[in-house]
């Protein structure tokens, strides 16, 4: 591969001739604010019952284990931590009825099973939305580009 002799312009950039990319500003302003927006949703999300559960009954065995608590207060910790369980399962079923019968909104998944507010639940389905048209305009930009690139005979 040969450099250029000398170094690049600004101009030789914007114009491709230096054998660079240059990104637009926007581009990268959006990755920052969605990268910020992530972030800040990902601060606030309480982890799912199901790690705590998995949480207290590894405590629960290593304080069992090692003589802390007796056999029938550790059965004690596993017997709720089922009965939490199964209640959790049951929301699941009673929520995916609800769904299935037209009755809960997007939003009820998000405030049921993690216990986010209205506006959490909210915020993380804009998130999500806004990931997918992301997604959908980088997969749209990288099909155009391929179709330039077929036509112009790999942008040369």
């Amino acid at each position: 591969m040969s450099y250029p002799s000398k170094s690049s312009s600004s101009n030789d950039v914007a114009s491709g001739q230096s054998g660079r990319y240059t990104v637009a500003p926007q581009a990268i302003q959006s990755a920052i604010a969605t990268h910020q927006y992530k972030a800040q949703i990902n601060k606030f999300a309480p982890p799912p019952e199901i790690a705590k559960q998995q949480m207290e009954i590894q405590e629960a065995s290593a304080a069992y284990f090692s003589g802390k608590i007796t056999g029938p207060e550790f059965d004690a910790i596993c017997d709720r931590i089922q009965d939490a369980g199964r209640a959790y399962d049951k929301r699941i079923a009673d929520l995916e009825a609800r769904r299935e019968a037209g009755e809960a909104k997007h939003v009820d998944w998000y405030k049921e099973i993690y216990g986010y507010t209205d506006e959490e639940a909210e915020g993380i389905i804009r998130y999500r939305q806004d990931l997918g048209d992301i997604q959908r305009a980088n997969e749209a930009r990288n099909r155009s580009r391929v179709l330039q690139q077929s036509r112009h005979g790999r942008g040369h």
